[in-house]
């Protein structure tokens, strides 16, 4: 698992996001995962959206730290980038196409 977040956070870097926005999206991903402590191929759409409401009703957290957490999980494992990196296998797994898609119909 450490290794694919490794891979996360460098991929973030190379589409030029800031070292600060890395962190932050590196921390996201990692409570996310925390939080269900399961592997990330047994992550369902309902359960990014139960863990967003979390955030919200539980946590109390602010507008912009859930568009944050939804942003870090978004972006996990985000598409090939210009350096010709491998898609990692990461988004596949935690968000596919359909979860993106259907994440907040």
């Amino acid at each position: 698992m450490e290794e694919l977040l490794t891979r996360y956070k460098r991929d973030l870097s190379l589409k030029g996001y800031s070292s600060r926005t890395c962190q932050h999206y590196y921390l996201n991903v990692l409570q996310f995962l925390s939080y269900y402590q399961q592997s990330v191929d047994e992550i369902k759409t309902e359960e990014i959206k139960d863990y967003l409401f979390y955030l919200i009703s539980d946590k109390k957290a602010s507008d912009s730290k859930v568009r944050q957490a939804h942003g870090a999980i978004n972006h996990s494992g985000a598409e090939q980038t210009q350096v010709g990196s491998a898609r990692n296998g990461f988004r596949q797994s935690l968000l596919s196409t359909q979860h993106k898609n259907t994440l907040f119909k």
